[in-house]
This record gives C-alpha cells, sequence and structure tokens, in this order.
C-alpha cells in the first residue's frame, strides 16, 4: 500500500466535509471511488486505525475518531527508538516551541486561560499533597500556555510533544520540593505574562524547561560541564542521551 492511497483517503474525507463520529463508506464503495482493490482500502484502514484516526466494528465499520494525541506520540516515540533521533532534539523542540510561542501568549492570552493555569497549579498542589505524581497538573499548565497563543496549529504540535515528556516528568517530581518549585515557577510566568512582561516570561521558561538538563534527563555535549556552561541548552544538547527511562515504560 502507497502512501497515495492514504492520501487519496485523506482528500475523501475532507471533500465530503466528514468530521469525527461520522462513519466512512463501505470498502466496497471506498474501493470504487479510489480506483483501488478492496484489499488496498483494508490496509489503509488498518493503518488508520493503529494511529487512532478510525475505529472499526463489524456491525458499525470504519468510524472516525478525535484526534488522540497520546496515540501520536507512541507512534513517533516508536519511530524514534527505531532512527537515530532522541530525546534531546524533543527537548530542544519543546523548549523552541514553548519560548517561541510567548510574544503570541502576551498579545492574546484571556482571563480563561490564566483561569487554566491557575487550575493545573491547583491540580498539581493537590496531587503533590496527596502524594501523587504531579505529572497532569503540569501537562495541563503548558496546555494552557500553548491555547493561550491563540494558534490551533501550534497547539496540536505541542500536545504531541508534551505526550514525549510524560515520562520523563516522572522521574522530575519524584523529588516534591521540585514540584512545588515548579508550581512557583508556572505563577510566576503566568504573571510575567499578564503583566507583558515578554523578557521575564522568557527568562523563567527558560530556567524551567533547562531543569530536565540540570537533572540529567537530556545530557549536554559535556556532562562535566559547569551549570554556567549548560545554560545555552538549545546550542548544547547533543544526539546522545540514555534511553532508559525516556522512551521505556
Amino acid at each position: 500500500m502507497s502512501t497515495e492511497v492514504l492520501a487519496r483517503l485523506r482528500q475523501h474525507i475532507l471533500a465530503q466535509g466528514l468530521k469525527p463520529g461520522d462513519r466512512l463508506p463501505t470498502e466496497r464503495d471506498l474501493a470504487a471511488g479510489l480506483g483501488v482493490s478492496r484489499g488496498t482500502v483494508r490496509e489503509a484502514l488498518k493503518v488508520l486505525e493503529v494511529i487512532g484516526a478510525v475505529a472499526r466494528s463489524p456491525r458499525r465499520g470504519a468510524v472516525l475518531q478525535p484526534v488522540d494525541f497520546g496515540i501520536l506520540a507512541e507512534v513517533s516515540r516508536f519511530l524514534m527508538v527505531r532512527t537515530s533521533a532522541v530525546f534531546s532534539e524533543v527537548f530542544v523542540a519543546r523548549r523552541v516551541l514553548e519560548v517561541s510561542v510567548l510574544p503570541l501568549a502576551v498579545a492574546h492570552a484571556s482571563p480563561d486561560h490564566f483561569r487554566r493555569m491557575e487550575a493545573a497549579n491547583h491540580l498539581m498542589e493537590a496531587e503533590i499533597d496527596g502524594d501523587g505524581s504531579p505529572v497532569d497538573g503540569d501537562m495541563a499548565f503548558h496546555r494552557a500556555l500553548l491555547a493561550a497563543a491563540n494558534n490551533s496549529l501550534l497547539e496540536q504540535f505541542g500536545e504531541v510533544i508534551q505526550e514525549f515528556f510524560r515520562d520523563p516528568r516522572a522521574h522530575l517530581f519524584v523529588d516534591a520540593e521540585m514540584a512545588r518549585q515548579t508550581v512557583e515557577e508556572h505563577r510566576e510566568i503566568a504573571e510575567a505574562i499578564r503583566a507583558g512582561d515578554l523578557p521575564r516570561a522568557q527568562r523563567v521558561l527558560e530556567r524551567h524547561l533547562d531543569r530536565y538538563v540540570h537533572r540529567g534527563l537530556v545530557q549536554t555535549s559535556s556532562p562535566e560541564e559547569s551549570t554556567e556552561a549548560r545554560h545555552d541548552v538549545a546550542s548544547n544538547v547533543v544526539a546522545s542521551p540514555a534511553r532508559q527511562g525516556v522512551f521505556d515504560d
């Protein structure tokens, strides 16, 4: 099966205006419409099922599903394990993305975005006080931060990248004091955005994200280099982090 068949199937879905919850035509009808065999259509639907784009059942056939960024991230992580791509590259992508959206967040953040950020902080605090892992609260804050940019494409990119950090976050927040410091930095970032203080928001967010380097979850070009030398993380990170605890469950 070629990617061309998937592309044609995607165009068919767009042309018909189909949305999550809508049922696709039968394999026979799709094969006739796309000019391919039923076997080829079946293989294409299997691919879409694996990535969570459709759900199939004997009675209903193939039904379009809402985007599940967790599944997309898992597929991407599997591909990264099979190639030379490594977690340090994902870290740099996240750092560049989140710092770069701050000007948009300063310009567009609404009271609702700030309420979402603070609700995420309260969730983190409840998880910390309950001896739980504050991963969900941390992810919720960064989702709200990306949402404040009012750019759905950036938000979707960020959602996929966020999923890569679920396991590293769990390692980071084993230290409850570190988790509490994270909440404090979240509030400092939000206040800087609210005040329109972009340089301050960028400084705090960079320091906030660089903790993954300082805690050894992302390796720099020289593990022995000083904390000061590690400040420029984006230029120092190299493709050689330990994969244990990052890609493995």
